[in-house]
Formats: C-alpha cells, structure tokens, sequence
C-alpha cells in the first residue's frame, strides 16, 4: 500500500503486522508514513527512480465521508396519577389511575462511511488491476471508516496471498 493516513498509521502501528495480517507491509516514500500520490508512484516507478519490491503490490483506493442519517420513533409507557373525586354529599375520594403514554423521539445520527477498490501492479501492463471491492463494516463517529476499511483490504490481500501461495 502507498502510504497510510493518520488513523491508519495509529492503527498498524498497533495491530498491524500480527497475527492474519503478519508479512503484509505498507511501503511509504515519506519518512512519516503518510500518503503518497499514486500518479506520482506510477511516474516514478516507470522513470526507475524507485525501484519495485519483489513482492505483489497492492493498492487500497478509497473514499471516506461523513453520513447524516435521520431517525424517529415512539415508545409507550406507563404514567400514574393521583385523582380526587367529590361524590354528591361532598365526600372525597382519591385513587391512583394507570395509563399509557406515548413518547415520540427524532434526531440525526451522524457517522463515517468508506467504499473503495483493492488492486494489484501488474509490472507487464504497469498497471493497477482491480480484484476486489472494499466496504467499511462499522458506522461508528469514535473511529475512522478508513481504518475498517484498511482491516477489509488486509484481510483480502491476506486471504490472496494465501490462495496464490505467495505466503
């Protein structure tokens, strides 16, 4: 992969070459990990100022945004109250009555949303060949969805690797 970004980073750092995800690498030209431009990458690469690791290379593409989704609904509940009654001699009586409530809520959830493309070099065709869709699995305002994103492209390139024996 061409770099990370900032949640990305603090994510592998932490979890990323352990376990299903051992071997699987990210490449970055810059000293901080972050993010190259992949036309830039591709220029290089054919002008042969960088050279190509023996190992496949995989590409995670991805675009991240922030969704609004609105929400309402009703409960019921139970509500006493206390009641007084005068009857015609001017007794009074108080009971306690029971009944049912209905309450109505709406608001606005807001969490981000990723879809992206994993693709491999093809040094034949010095291009990127798309093998498999991304999608983020959590919806989620705590965590960036380029993070669970970044989780699905490894688990791909993983279960890749293992498939073509490249392990």
């Amino acid at each position: 992969m061409l770099g990370l970004n900032k949640p990305q980073r603090d994510w592998y750092k932490k979890h990323g070459n352990r376990g299903e995800f051992a071997g699987i690498c990210y490449w970055s030209e810059t000293d901080d990990g972050s993010q190259v431009s992949l036309a830039k990458f591709v220029n290089d690469e054919k002008s042969k100022r960088i050279e190509m690791p023996d190992a496949p290379l995989y590409l995670v593409s991805y675009g991240e945004s922030l969704v609004s989704e609105k929400y309402q609904g009703t409960y019921q509940t139970q509500e006493q109250s206390q009641v007084s009654v005068t009857d015609e001699s001017g007794n009074v009586s108080s009971a306690t009555v029971t009944t049912p409530v209905t309450h109505s809520y709406s608001g606005t959830k807001r969490y981000y949303n990723a879809g992206g493309t994993l693709s491999v070099w093809d040094a034949n065709t010095e291009k990127y060949i798309p093998i498999a869709p991304l999608h983020n699995h959590n919806r989620t305002v705590l965590t960036s969805a380029s993070t669970s994103l970044l989780k699905d492209g490894l688990s791909a390139i993983e279960r890749a690797t293992v498939k073509s024996g490249n392990r």
